[in-house]
């Protein structure tokens, strides 16, 4: 069983490329839209106020820079983000800075500034859905091709626990990534609890795939089995935590967080498929 699950662990990582490829391009199309969206709204920003204030001037690509300028210095905190008001400060102190704004004009200003700044978060919000989408189709191609070159089951409990799966990956990856974003380290814990919760829910999914008249649902999904596929995963944990320890020590962090998460991603999908392995044998002894 051991032999089997680090052989399989390994082999996997062909497939180490589907879930950057997806998030990239779903990430891609989200971030596109998110920069062309910004933008059209600091356009209008700068037409309106041009209405209201003469000789207002704003100039859009200067603000860019003043931004990226900032994600450097600030990083991308997403609560100091948010607590703060940033981007409306930022904003804010852009204008004020090339224009001089009059008393009567603060309120207008404040006001238009605040609508963009909601449109602006809805854009952003288009773009972590997109990664998000990015996640969850890596997960469902790589657990799909796992599974489809090891474990022979039909193709419509193939989909069903795949689509499961893949929801229940995204929930825990989301978690484990913003952890990540707050403290580089805490990734290890991360991926302990993913463990013991999904020896359990691998175990459910692998008797419902797997299950037939003799294979009943307590003889898969007891202590006993929990305990056994603990230990299998806890070597797949091991070799993916050493990996992960390794992708940390790369300075550009967007860079570590896109190899960091199909490595999870395959050590996530290969827990099911080792407790599917388990179900098999039961089933076989049984027969």
């Amino acid at each position: 069983m051991v032999k089997n699950s680090l052989k399989l662990y390994f082999k996997s990582y062909k497939y180490f490329f589907i879930p950057i490829v997806t998030i990239l391009i779903c990430g891609g199309i989200g971030f596109l839209i998110f920069y062309f969206g910004a933008k059209s709204q600091l356009t209008d920003l700068n037409k309106e106020m041009g209405e209201t204030i003469n000789n207002f001037s704003m100039n859009i690509n200067d603000f860019i820079d003043k931004f990226i300028d900032t994600v450097k210095e600030v990083g991308w905190n997403f609560g100091k983000w948010f607590k703060d008001n940033l981007l409306e400060k930022i904003i804010k102190d852009f204008i004020e800075e090339y224009n001089n704004i009059e008393a009567q004009y603060k309120e207008t200003l404040n006001d238009n500034v605040h609508n963009v700044v909601n449109g602006i978060g809805g854009y952003f919000a288009v773009f972590m859905a997109s990664i998000g989408v990015g996640i969850f189709l890596g997960s469902f191609l790589t657990g799909f091709f796992i599974k489809k070159n090891s474990i022979k089951k039909s193709i419509f409990r193939t989909i069903l626990v795949l689509i499961l799966d893949s929801v229940f990956q995204v929930t825990l990856i989301a978690g484990a990534t913003y952890l990540f974003t707050l403290w580089e380290m805490s990734f290890m814990i991360s991926i302990a609890l993913i463990a013991i919760l999904y020896a359990f829910i691998s175990l459910v999914e692998a008797w419902f795939a797997q299950r037939d008249d003799k294979l009943k649902f307590r003889k898969v999904v007891n202590i006993k089995s929990i305990f056994i596929i603990l230990l299998c995963d806890f070597l797949v944990v091991f070799l993916t935590v050493g990996i992960c320890v390794l992708l940390s020590f790369i300075p550009f962090k967007p860079i570590a967080l896109v190899s960091f998460l199909p490595v999870i991603i395959i050590g996530i999908n290969v827990f099911g498929v080792i407790a599917e392995y388990y179900a098999v044998n039961l089933r076989d002894k049984l027969i």
